[in-house]
């Protein structure tokens, strides 16, 4: 279909600007193999092809959108870019605000994702949503918890989605801490920060049905992480690297 090729496409440009970005990833076809590969081993993509084809097909530009911010795209491209992300998927725009994060070191974004954990957690952000619905007069918190509610779905807090997202990103921080040199390590930690953002909408939103949702887009990135990761790896350690995953 149209919208299958668009994002096959988006995902051809993704690997081509991460070739340009990445060190000692000397091939853009070599890591677009790679991320359809890991892909493919992602029953979160699959649940993206399926169950929400929408945001499937938002979910390319916006992931092109954000590495196009770390890669220093120019600002047209971006524009446009975050554009149609949107007009696939109304709730891109709040990944699309979310960038702003990227502007915060790694280690600061880290902890401001961490905290905002432990507060979701905790209930707390969940207590802020509703204030700030109400003295702006924003019905959202009302809309989350509506959203599904005709379904037998579990909702309120969701420590097991919340432990794993924590858990993949600080795992990838740890991959790249372990196993790359300090230029190589600073690039791929810029992917994790693109992970942070497309994970941290849900420590204010995650409270409804089917609050998985705010979390697909981070998840499925993982998958392009790990690419990245996979394909910086000199030739004679990918084996290595093949067996520890």
């Amino acid at each position: 279909s149209i919208i299958s090729a668009m994002g096959f496409l988006a995902l051809a440009v993704t690997s081509r600007l991460l070739r340009n970005y990445l060190v000692g990833v000397d091939s853009a076809s070599r890591l677009f193999v790679f991320i359809v590969f890991f892909l493919c081993l992602s029953p979160f993509f699959f649940a993206a092809q399926v169950n929400v084809i929408r945001q499937g097909a938002a979910m390319a530009f916006l992931h092109l959108f954000l590495v196009g911010i770390v890669c220093r795209v120019h600002w047209f491209w971006l524009v446009l870019l975050a554009i149609t992300a949107i007009g696939f998927h109304y709730t891109s725009v709040i990944y699309v605000a979310g960038a702003l994060l990227l502007t915060l070191s790694y280690p600061a974004l880290t902890w401001f994702v961490l905290l905002f954990f432990a507060l979701y957690l905790m209930g707390v952000t969940e207590i802020i949503l509703y204030f700030s619905s109400g003295i702006f007069g924003v019905n959202l918190y009302e809309k989350i918890l509506e959203y599904g509610a005709d379904q037998t779905y579990r909702i309120g807090i969701r420590p097991d989605f919340a432990v794993f997202t924590i858990f993949s990103g600080l795992f990838m921080q740890f991959i790249i801490g372990f196993s790359f040199d300090n230029e190589r390590k600073s690039r791929l930690l810029h992917l994790v920060k693109i992970y942070w953002v497309l994970v941290f909408p849900f420590f204010f939103l995650g409270y409804g049905a089917y609050s998985d949702r705010y979390l697909l887009n981070g998840w499925v990135f993982i998958s392009v992480i790990f690419a990245a990761i996979f394909a910086s790896v000199k030739m004679v350690n990918r084996l290595s690297f093949g067996i520890l995953f």
